[in-house]
């Protein structure tokens, strides 16, 4: 609301505050003078930090309010619902290679909730961790990590486990015993989770015993946010039409 008002009084009133923009922070309660580039005397100037928070608040709303379309039309096609979140894991994971690691959680926070898969469940959790642990929260994301029964989990996920918590002789040991190298070699490669474990001289020297070649440190590239939306809007255009049938 506050991102859209402000985009209302930049346009519409020559970038100064208006009684409308003063009435609508009151109604939704929103606290706009702690924010420095409002100054009701002055025209609004953003900088390039403040401008990112704008786009990054526009971003993260997007993906809320399409979340928000797909599960209420989308709850019984169970196949297009898995995509549609597999989606949103890549945008999410989009957001950690641009460094925007709060809208990251946010948004793993949220299929957290809604995930009804204990594997799905356990991925976003993981993912949610790498997040932590970019953020420097190591105790946030410990806590985290004793709160999920690994009992009767995948074995990738305590390899995952073994990645955030920097047991590189583990991670390497589970990496020697799977048999599809091929797989494994890509993940290692795009996966965010892998980065500190990749850097390690351990690793580097036993990725030649494991996968026969030497380490080739590439990362994949996302997808733009703009690709990322079409993707969305197209996912959601195929829901309507189907409902509409």
């Amino acid at each position: 609301i506050f991102v859209a008002e402000l985009r209302n009084i930049i346009v519409h009133n020559d970038s100064k505050t208006s009684i409308t923009f003063k009435n609508r922070m009151t109604e939704f309660n929103i606290d706009y003078e702690k924010y420095e580039f409002i100054d009701e005397e002055e025209k609004i100037k953003l900088n390039p930090s403040q401008m990112k928070f704008v786009l990054d608040t526009l971003i993260y709303n997007a993906v809320y309010v399409a979340l928000q379309f797909v599960l209420q039309f989308n709850k019984r096609d169970k196949i297009q619902y898995e995509e549609f979140l597999a989606t949103v894991n890549e945008i999410a994971l989009d957001y950690w290679k641009k460094k925007h690691i709060d809208l990251m959680i946010e948004i793993y926070d949220y299929l957290i909730m809604i995930s009804k898969n204990s594997s799905d469940k356990f991925l976003y959790t993981i993912n949610k961790c790498v997040g932590l642990k970019a953020l420097g929260k190591i105790e946030n994301m410990q806590n985290l990590l004793e709160s999920l029964d690994w009992s009767n989990c995948e074995d990738k996920f305590k390899f995952a486990k073994n990645c955030l918590l920097n047991k590189t002789p583990e991670a390497i040991a589970f990496l020697k015993r799977q048999e599809n190298k091929e797989e494994w070699k890509y993940y290692l490669q795009i996966w965010p989770l892998c980065v500190d474990l990749i850097r390690t001289d351990e690793f580097i020297e036993e990725f030649r015993n494991i996968f026969g070649e030497d380490f080739e440190k590439k990362i994949k590239v996302w997808n733009n946010t703009q690709k990322d939306i079409n993707q969305v809007e197209k996912r959601i255009k195929k829901v309507i039409k189907k409902k509409e049938k």
